[in-house]
């Protein structure tokens, strides 16, 4: 938890070495943290990683933002915000649901999804799910990403191939 917490700290720090860049590399720093997140060893550095390049970029994103003259000026933070509680909405919406398929695959009922994820202390089964919900939220991310990096520079390719 501490590593979160320094991670936030050091971000505008992070955010002043990427130059202009920020958004790519942020993306490439949260992409290698999600990497590590999935070998529990290295799970709170992995959280470091993300926690540091998400608030560079989330920095990033508000100085474009404010910068926007398309948006009135009082709305501009406003919008911000809304857009990203919406992506934070959708994105737990898609984790409950990949845990639903997880357990029925299992041939388990949706009440034992709430049931093993609302125990006190963790039983094998439980830490089993999470591990597999880990692996595939995690790698769905990274394949997210990956295409947003690489979209891009393919676009162009599809255009010039016409």
């Amino acid at each position: 938890m501490a590593l979160d917490i320094l991670g936030i700290v050091f971000a505008s720090k992070v955010k002043n070495l990427l130059g202009n860049n920020v958004k790519t590399y942020s993306l490439i720093g949260i992409f290698l943290g999600l990497l590590l997140i999935v070998f529990s060893p290295l799970f709170a550095l992995g959280l470091f990683l993300i926690s540091l390049f998400k608030g560079s970029l989330n920095s990033s994103l508000t100085q474009d933002y404010e910068s926007t003259i398309n948006i009135v000026e009082d709305k501009r933070i406003w919008i911000k915000y809304t857009i990203q509680n919406i992506g934070s909405i959708l994105h737990q919406f898609l984790l409950m649901l990949l845990g639903s398929l997880i357990i029925m695959k299992n041939g388990l009922s949706i009440k034992t999804l709430f049931v093993i994820t609302s125990t006190p202390i963790p039983t094998a089964r439980s830490i089993e799910l999470m591990k597999s919900w880990n692996l595939i939220a995690t790698s769905l991310i990274i394949l997210i990403i990956i295409a947003y990096l690489i979209y891009p520079k393919i676009v162009p390719l599809l255009k010039k191939s016409k």
